[in-house]
């Protein structure tokens, strides 16, 4: 199994919105993830293995500090 670790892109925020919507009861919509990818004050990564998204974290940076906005997993690679 090879995963690869990058930088949130606007080309898989379809596939980030579906792993959310399948984690959380109330997830966080595609504008939302789209708005904070584009700030600075937000870092997003994705995790992928074999094309599949497969996780994603994000954090919400201010001056030396970031609080966790949102982590998912998907099920079958808990």
């Amino acid at each position: 199994m090879h995963v690869v670790i990058d930088k949130m892109t606007e080309a898989q925020l379809d596939s980030v919105t579906a792993l959310e919507k399948e984690n959380f009861s109330q997830p966080w919509s595609y504008n939302s993830f789209e708005s904070a990818i584009n700030s600075k004050d937000y870092e997003y990564i994705t995790a992928v293995c074999e094309g599949d998204m497969i996780g994603y974290a994000g954090m919400q940076v201010a001056l030396d500090e970031a609080e966790i906005t949102n982590i998912a997993v998907a099920k079958e690679y808990r």
